[in-house]
């Protein structure tokens, strides 16, 4: 598993792929992208529940299906995770208030 990500973050992500592949491209993603067994993914995937919507929608699923090289994966994620980052910031900061 890519280290560089929260948990949280991890189930969002999962809850996306879910939402917008079949299960079928949702565990191969989970596989290539963030190391995990068929059985890890496939449990990932049953138990994934809708994503709480946030401020944007995207296609991260369609980003991820077709990549096999682990650094632009990674490149993606990343870029992902910044973004999640920020809004979960900018969304508590505004809670704070």
């Amino acid at each position: 598993m890519h280290d560089d990500y929260t948990d949280d973050y991890i189930t969002f992500l999962i809850a996306r792929l879910h939402e917008q592949l079949d299960d079928e491209y949702a565990i191969e993603i989970l596989q290539k992208a963030l190391d995990y067994t068929k059985e890890e993914a496939t449990n990932a995937i049953k138990n994934a529940d809708r994503p709480a919507i946030i401020v944007f929608d995207d296609d991260i699923g369609s980003l991820l299906i077709d990549k096999e090289d682990k650094q632009e994966i990674y490149n993606i994620l990343d870029a992902d995770f910044m973004i999640y980052k920020i809004i979960m910031n900018h969304n508590s900061n505004n809670n704070s208030n």
